[in-house]
């Protein structure tokens, strides 16, 4: 479940009466409507080959302007996807993993209406030790496509102009829109993932 950042209104999943997954949202006032079917996820061209039995949902992440981020899951082992649905206009979108990836999650930014789709697994970046996030854009389509650690983070900036890739032993931030900017910050006796040094 995910409530939208103003607080009124919740999103989650649950069965349909076809039995399967649908995504609703309950207006605190209004009561429960449905926003996403499995019928809508299996229009978009991007879901090609995935059938209504094997789709899952897998995490619901609300923008304050009333989109919400929907992750899917397909058959297959790297078969995964984001949809972005608007709470009153349905799917916008869907964005599919490659086939060496996973989307474990999604993050938007705080006040404009872009998402981090990060995309996770063992060859899924340049390297074993690298993958790869998503931005993607209001309609579902990817902006831009970037480097982080493996299984890392990246952190948009509020208006998303700004985005925060944390490493080993620094921290890149890189400038999204405008001149090309990006800066390193070294870090040093950083509380790592499972050590401190």
């Amino acid at each position: 479940m995910a409530w939208r950042p103003d607080g009124a209104m919740l999103a989650y999943w649950t069965v349909g009466t076809d039995g399967l997954p649908v995504v609703k949202v309950r207006d605190v006032v209004l009561g429960d409507r449905t926003v996403l079917t499995v019928s809508d996820v299996l229009k978009a061209k991007e879901t090609c080959g995935w059938s209504a039995k094997d789709v899952q949902l897998t995490f619901l992440e609300w923008q304050e302007g009333g989109l919400i981020a929907v992750g899917l899951r397909g058959a297959g082992q790297y078969d995964y996807g984001v949809a972005v649905v608007h709470q009153d206009l349905g799917l916008r979108g869907v964005v599919r993993s490659p086939h060496n990836c996973y989307i474990p999650a999604a993050r938007w930014a705080a006040r404009t209406p872009v998402l981090v789709a990060f995309l996770y697994g063992p060859a899924c970046g340049l390297t074993e030790s690298l993958n790869r996030a998503l931005l993607v854009d209001k309609a579902g389509g990817v902006m831009r496509d970037l480097t982080i650690g493996r299984k890392g983070a990246l952190l948009l900036s509020d208006l998303a102009t700004w985005a925060a890739i944390p490493g080993a032993d620094e921290l890149t931030v890189v400038r999204l829109n405008g001149p090309q900017e990006q800066y390193v910050v070294p870090l040093q006796g950083l509380i790592g993932w499972c050590c401190a040094e």
